[in-house]
């Protein structure tokens, strides 16, 4: 028995190993009592830091330190995330300028989406969220839409064989299709001044703004006409 007391009064206390918590989210470790064992955890500060939101950082007593038994809480400081920055303005921005300007300020963006828009010009923001003004964190990607310009709408080709040259390009200025060449050709069959065949065909699928080539007769080839021969006959005169 004197030996049994004497033994617990000088024996050295027991000690257990601090659970390192850095690196780790306060919430997925504040409940696991089989990490924790008999320690508590509390918050003591909360600071900005590019880490995610959340993150312990620091804790007191340190990571895989030795503590008695009269020490039974871990204090952590834990990262509010990085300080958010203010959403720059992208209105009418090219989509490359857009970019860079996205990348110097350090804000990360999504692939954007595109749409045809009849007043923003090809390839420049339409919208995007966050608007300017607001306080963005790092986790947060800018969502923009780039415009593909006008949309082009397509029709059938009109006919123009047989037209004069005039009315042909008349019919191609009201549907708003661009003159292309105009090429000179002989036809035996069609009057003269008139459209001979067109690219693109009739019927074909064009656009506002295709350019149209026209062949537009010149008659018939000369070289192909009978040629009048002329002969001079003497006729002798006769006593």
């Amino acid at each position: 028995l004197y030996n049994t007391i004497f033994s617990d009064l000088f024996s050295p206390p027991q000690k257990d190993t601090v659970p390192n918590l850095v690196g780790q989210l306060y919430d997925d470790v504040s409940q696991n009592s089989e990490l924790l064992g008999r320690f508590t955890l509390t918050i003591a500060a909360t600071v900005e830091n590019d880490a995610e939101e959340g993150t312990i950082l620091e804790q007191d007593p340190k990571g895989d330190s030795q503590v008695g038994e009269d020490v039974t809480e871990i204090s952590v400081t834990v990262s509010a995330g990085p300080k958010p920055v203010e959403m720059i303005d992208l209105d009418g921005m090219h989509y490359l300028e857009a970019f860079q300007a996205l990348n110097k300020a350090g804000i990360a963006y999504d692939t954007p989406t595109y749409q045809n828009d009849d007043k923003v010009e090809k390839d420049h923001v339409i919208s995007y969220t966050p608007l300017k003004g607001t306080p963005i964190t790092s986790g947060t990607k800018v969502q923009m839409v780039i415009s593909l310009g006008p949309e082009t709408k397509t029709f059938p080709m009109p006919t123009l064989i047989g037209m004069t040259q005039k009315d042909a390009l008349n019919q191609l200025a009201l549907q708003n299709l661009e003159q292309g060449e105009i090429i000179p050709v002989y036809s035996d069959t069609v009057e003269e001044g008139k459209v001979v065949d067109q690219y693109p065909a009739p019927n074909a699928e064009v656009s506002e703004g295709d350019k149209v080539n026209l062949n537009v007769s010149q008659g018939p080839d000369p070289d192909t006409q009978p040629k009048e021969v002329t002969n001079t006959v003497s006729i002798p005169n006769i006593p």
